[in-house]
């Protein structure tokens, strides 16, 4: 174990207080015991909890995209979206050149 300050780190630290070895999946999934003696495999499993969420939430977009378009009254048919049952209005959804252009100046992918 290491010192830095009068702190006692679980891994070994250089003069930067930076770990020196690697052991994420020490005894199974180690976040670290304590904050104080443990910061390192902390900020390790939060950074890839964080990667992970911003991963799924970038990526789970594309499929809702009809349903967004419906919503927001993106669609060029939309007075007639509007009149149907809520349940119809994306399958009646029809998205063509004023659609896509507001789409393409809003940067979403479609």
């Amino acid at each position: 174990m290491a010192m830095a300050e009068g702190i006692q780190f679980d891994l070994e630290v250089d003069e930067h207080n930076k770990a020196l070895e690697f052991n994420p999946f020490k005894g199974g999934l180690h976040c670290g015991k304590r904050k104080r003696t443990n910061p390192h495999m902390r900020a390790f499993w939060a950074a890839t909890a964080a990667f992970c969420l911003a991963f799924v939430g970038w990526f789970a977009f594309a499929p809702l995209l009809p349903v967004v378009r419906v919503d927001i009254g993106l669609c060029d048919n939309n007075d007639e979206v509007q009149k149907l049952p809520e349940d119809q209005r994306v399958k009646a959804c029809v998205c063509k050149k004023a659609c896509k252009a507001a789409i393409g100046n809003a940067n979403i992918a479609a």
